[in-house]
């Protein structure tokens, strides 16, 4: 079976996957800090946003809050929408798939630098750092994500060599 005749059941529950894998990857505990061995603390990436806010931060609430929560949901309705275009028989716009397969590059970003955080207290004498299960489901979504834009593409490309 060609790779742009999958079932569209399961391109459906793909997107329903990564809309979940969102919402529990900015829900659930992202990161755990632990501070001369006795005090540990759980952040979200909601917890980080209103914290920030909390405390004027509000250009870096923004800039969280846009890359880590509004970006993803914004790719993921994108992605249904053309979606939605290739199961209705409609044209799927080869630029469009393009732009949002080239935006999913972006999508590791959050992981990158939760990386760097974890590394930077592990190196540390003072603090550690590690990877809670929020961190896990987010690149799990922006994964099933990546395979729906994929797919995408080579709906695109095969219309596009069809014309």
């Amino acid at each position: 079976m060609p790779v742009h005749r999958i079932p569209p059941a399961v391109i459906a529950l793909a997107l329903c996957l990564s809309a979940g894998l969102l919402v529990a990857g900015v829900t659930l505990p992202f990161l755990s800090v632990e501070r001369f061995f006795f005090f540990t603390n759980e952040f979200s990436v909601i917890d980080a946003v209103r914290i920030l806010a909390g405390e004027g931060e509000w250009l870096l609430a923004v800039i969280i809050s846009g890359f880590s929560i509004a970006f993803p949901a914004f790719k993921i309705v994108a992605a249904a929408g053309l979606w939605r275009m290739a199961t209705g028989r409609g044209v799927v716009h080869v630029r469009a798939v393009k732009w949002l397969h080239t935006l999913g590059r972006w999508s590791m970003l959050d992981v990158l630098v939760a990386a760097l955080v974890v590394f930077t207290a592990k190196a540390s004498a003072v603090a550690n750092a590690s990877a809670e299960p929020g961190l896990y489901c987010f690149i799990a979504a922006s994964l099933v994500l990546s395979g729906v834009t994929l797919w995408l593409e080579k709906v695109a490309d095969a219309e596009g060599s069809e014309t």
